[in-house]
């Protein structure tokens, strides 16, 4: 064993270089990609209508704030349905704000395709 530098606590051996092996990369086939990207796109245009819906009406904002500070989930969803959205969200509840997941699934794929998360605080 040969010692690259001497240390009375602690000894490195010396190894021989390695170099990895050239990495062959599989064909790319971005239909799948490109899906998700349209799919995406749905998720996009609910987010933004509920995003108009909240930033616009205070007594909607309100009882939604309020409802999600009760753990008031079927109310929650109720009001999210109400907004016409087609991609109805998981809400998750945090006491800083709210946390709307919203998910597609292509059709035939039991995996989601895309998600799009938001966060919203109100404290």
């Amino acid at each position: 064993m040969r010692i690259l530098y001497y240390n009375p606590y602690y000894v490195v051996p010396s190894f021989p270089y390695y170099s990895m092996p050239y990495r062959q990369y599989p064909a790319v086939h971005p239909k799948k990609f490109m899906d998700s990207a349209i799919h995406t796109h749905e998720l996009l245009a609910d987010a933004q209508l509920l995003l108009n819906r909240i930033s616009r009406s205070a007594a909607f904002a309100g009882q939604l704030m309020s409802a999600a500070q009760k753990s008031d989930s079927a109310g929650v969803g109720r009001m999210l349905a109400g907004t016409g959205i087609q991609h109805i969200p998981r809400v998750f509840y945090t006491p800083d704000g709210l946390i709307l997941q919203f998910v597609c699934q292509a059709a035939g794929n039991q995996a989601p395709c895309c998600e799009l998360r938001l966060k919203m605080c109100w404290s």
